[in-house]
């Protein structure tokens, strides 16, 4: 609210909606004076005070639920509320700087309303223009006999924008009382996007059925439906085509941004150093919570074809669905800010969900809070904090956090949610390698941790988990080969890529990548020796049982066999179509219902049983023409020639 970037951001997400209904496509004269007319009755009066008439107009509007009913500003306005009547530390913060800090907080606010209401009265204005034209051209055809008055016509116009427009009037109690609980985020604006989305729909489809206003209803889907699917992919396509930017490309993006841009709509530019950059097009696209499980099935099926544009996108397809209903539930059901930043710094212990750390544990207490204040400010504070500090950067020429280099267009472009974005896959790769190195070492653990536990395991039981953990870290490897051909893609070479590898002392698996070769795990001689040691602890303790050695001569023969055939499988298969488990397995696990033998032993006869009882038990009839050996309809229907074919073919004759 107090943010610079915040209210730019704010007026441009409102025209998109102004946008979408076809309002900004009409005479241009016409839209500069409702425009002047819209400046004129909007409150607060910031330059100067306003006419009788505009106060007039002003009211109907509040009357109609049109003006101050911002969804954002409204929740922000009831959290502030709600969080003063316990002495929160927004109030005591402007106690202690007095009357200014609360004089710049009410302008802000008030001007956060106001770019929104500019383009609600705007909207009635022209909506009352479309009416009005379309109702005395019917009037003039006969299609309608009655002209209806100015006042209908504009309270007709301001139902059209509450239902169009998101309106805080219009959430339901549920959602509004959910900003006292610790989940979600503002949950009042994506509920009010989905309404009004949903609305703009029913409401084009009602007046197209409509025939005075059938006109105006086709305009409306057109821009509704040019908006919300196919502008933002238009400007993406032409983007990409001045910049020759291919699919693959966006493909290969998806994997070194951040995870919340991964299902985004991404334009991509590249310098003629070969250098990206890309802007996150959903974070600007006011309907992108209405169509984010959309949006999220192309970027997985973009992902998945183009590494391989023979895949399958029916699995691609699922995946992206179940991304983007999760996207859609997510200001719902996520932590609040808040609730994110006290369970990172308390309950979390200094470490983010993404696994980031915000300090080092070795360090002393004192310094543990002050990074613990760092994190909270840079979490809480207001007046776009972040973007300012690289605004500033960007300006002084001042390297960022990580290096990273700002430019002054780039974070200009951020005002209005089109920030440019440097795209480093080689520094990317880094988080790569450690996701990588952690699932090998996780995967290793399904093996090794049952085997030394001190209990009994047979050498069955540990084929199978060896081929278990041996299946997840092939899938790691062909995972980790695919960002590497994303990364060359994106103009990083083979030097650069066996670089980072080196240093992280992982030179020798960049090479079997680079072969498409697997690297199966193998059975090492401390682990040979624990189990070892287990069956001799456990053949001592238990000496009236026999113990199974669990890396017996026979169990190691076949682990021997398998790594020897899963070095041969080429990556980015399916390993089980090489590998049958059950060609591996010695059998030493005994069966839930004992130990096998060849026939029953020491088994004692039955006793004598009792017969039947003959007048229980009668001889069943046979149904008639079944004794002949035909059915009825064939005794009927045959003749009788037929019917000694028929025999012979059962073998009756």
């Amino acid at each position: 609210m107090l943010g610079p970037f915040t209210h730019t951001r704010n007026f441009i997400t409102q025209g998109q909606f102004v946008l979408a209904n076809g309002n900004l496509f009409k005479d241009p004269r016409k839209i500069v004076d409702n425009f002047k007319r819209a400046f004129n009755t909007i409150q607060p009066q910031l330059i100067y005070r306003n006419l009788p008439k505009d106060q007039a107009m002003a009211r109907f509007l509040m009357e109609e639920g049109i003006m101050s009913s911002s969804a954002i500003a409204t929740d922000i306005s009831g959290l502030m509320d709600d969080m003063s009547k316990t002495g929160d530390v927004y109030s005591r913060l402007f106690g202690k700087f007095g009357n200014k800090m609360k004089d710049i907080y009410k302008f802000a606010f008030d001007l956060y309303v106001a770019e929104d209401d500019i383009w609600k009265v705007y909207s009635t204005f022209a909506e009352f223009d479309n009416y009005k034209n379309l109702y005395t051209n019917a009037v003039k055809s006969g299609k309608l006999k009655n002209m209806p008055s100015d006042l209908q016509i504009m309270k007709q116009a301001t139902k059209v924008v509450r239902d169009t427009l998101p309106n805080y009037g219009y959430v339901g109690d549920f959602v509004k009382s959910m900003r006292r609980t610790p989940l979600g985020n503002f949950m009042s604006w994506p509920a009010s996007v989905i309404r009004s989305g949903l609305k703009t729909f029913e409401l084009a489809q009602k007046e197209i059925r409509d025939p005075v206003l059938h006109s105006q209803g086709v305009k409306r889907m057109m821009t509704f439906g040019t908006v919300t699917a196919a502008a933002l992919p238009a400007i993406q396509s032409m983007v990409h085509g001045a910049f020759g930017i291919t699919n693959k490309m966006v493909a290969a993006s998806r994997f070194f941004v951040p995870d919340f841009s991964r299902n985004s709509t991404l334009i991509l530019t590249q310098d003629a150093d070969g250098n990206f950059k890309y802007i996150d097009g959903s974070g600007s696209f006011v309907y992108d919570t209405l169509t984010s499980p959309f949006q999220s099935i192309i970027a997985e099926v973009n992902i998945s074809t183009g590494y391989d544009p023979k895949a399958p996108i029916i699995p691609a397809t699922y995946k992206g669905l179940i991304i983007g209903i999760g996207k859609l539930m997510e200001p719902f059901i996520s932590e609040s800010i808040w609730l994110e930043t006290f369970n990172n710094l308390v309950i979390r212990k200094g470490v983010t969900p993404d696994g980031r750390r915000l300090w080092n544990p070795e360090m002393d207490n004192p310094d543990k809070v002050i990074e613990a204040l760092k994190y909270f400010i840079e979490q809480t504070a207001p007046g776009s904090y972040k973007q300012s500090v690289r605004l500033k950067k960007s300006i002084t020429g001042e390297p960022g956090e990580r290096g990273e280099k700002y430019e002054i267009n780039d974070e200009v472009a951020g005002f209005y949610g089109l920030r440019q974005i440097k795209l480093e896959p080689l520094k990317k790769m880094d988080f790569k390698l450690n996701e990588y190195q952690k699932a090998v070492a996780d995967a290793r653990k399904i093996f090794t941790v049952p085997a030394q536990k001190g209990g009994v395991e047979y050498g069955d039981d540990f084929i199978e988990k060896f081929y278990y953990a041996n299946r997840k870290k092939y899938e790691a490897m062909s995972n980790l080969k695919i960002t590497n051909e994303m990364a060359e893609t994106l103009n990083v070479n083979k030097n650069q890529l066996a670089k980072v590898y080196n240093d992280r002392n992982l030179l020798r698996d960049y090479k079997y990548l680079e072969s498409d070769k697997f690297k199966p795990y193998s059975i090492s001689k401390p682990l040979r020796q624990k189990t070892e040691e287990i069956y001799k602890e456990l053949s001592t303790e238990f000496d009236n049982i026999e113990i199974p050695r669990t890396l017996s001569n026979e169990t190691l023969n076949s682990l021997s066999r398998m790594i020897n055939e899963m070095s041969r499988v080429p990556l980015g298969e399916n390993l089980g179509n090489y590998i049958n488990i059950d060609d591996y397995l010695n059998g030493d696990r005994p069966s839930l219902l004992g130990p096998r033998s060849e026939g029953p032993v020491n088994v004692q006869p039955l006793p004598p049983q009792p017969q039947p009882n003959p007048q229980v038990v009668s001889k069943p009839q046979v149904a008639p023409g079944l004794q002949t050996g035909l059915t009825a309809t064939e005794t009927g229907l045959l003749t009788d020639a037929e019917k000694a074919i028929r025999l012979r073919q059962q073998g009756l004759a």
